[in-house]
Order: C-alpha cells, then structure tokens, then sequence
C-alpha cells in the first residue's frame, strides 16, 4: 500500500487483492486510525491496483466512508476498474461514493473542499 499527500489531500493506493489478509487489514486499521484521531483532510483510494475486493473490503470502505461523512469529510474512489464498478453497481453502492476516473479528476473535485 502507497501512502501520498496532494494538495492537502491523502491518497491511499491499496495493491493487489482486497479479500481478506494483510492488505485489508492495514487499510482497516490506517482508515480506523484516521477516523479516531479526526484526520482533517478528505481521503481518496486510487482503486487501480486492486485486483479483487470481497464483502470484508467493502465494509472497511463503508465503515470509514460512514466515519468521514459524519466528520464533514469525503472518502473517494479514483481510478476504479471495471470489475470493481460491477461490484460496486450490483452493491448499490455506486449511489454512496463518488467515484472519479483518475486521482487527479478527485483532487480537481475536491480540491473546493479542502479545509484551510
């Protein structure tokens, strides 16, 4: 997993798969960390290393997206692959998180946003 910082935001780039093990269980406790130490930034997950993702790797997503909302905060995804868009549209879950096509279409949505 990729940690970077642009224009005030933080972009998280998990890798690999997100069914279960490691992997999931450092976004896990990365999103919960930020969530309890009120991180004042808006969040994007550039989603174009992830080859797979289950139900576990999507209640992580919901949980933080929940915890940032309720912060005034966003939790976006960038660069989501056609697999996961099928996910996300058979979920529903489409209609909850803002999906942008790249990282830098996220910033550029965001960026209005982001708290001085």
């Amino acid at each position: 997993m990729e940690l970077s910082k642009r224009n005030g935001l933080l972009i998280i780039a998990p890798r690999g798969p997100l069914t279960g093990g490691k992997e999931i269980d450092v976004l896990d406790d990365l999103l919960r960390r930020l969530n309890r130490e009120n991180y004042d930034a808006h969040v994007i997950i550039d989603c174009s290393h992830i080859t797979m993702m289950n139900s576990a790797a999507l209640g992580v997503l919901i949980t933080a997206h929940v915890g940032f909302t309720r912060r005034g905060r966003q939790l976006v995804l960038a660069n989501v692959t056609k697999r996961i868009v099928q996910i996300f549209r058979l979920t529903k879950l489409s209609q909850v998180f803002a999906t942008h096509p790249t990282v830098a279409d996220a910033i550029n949505a965001l960026r209005a946003t982001v708290p001085s």
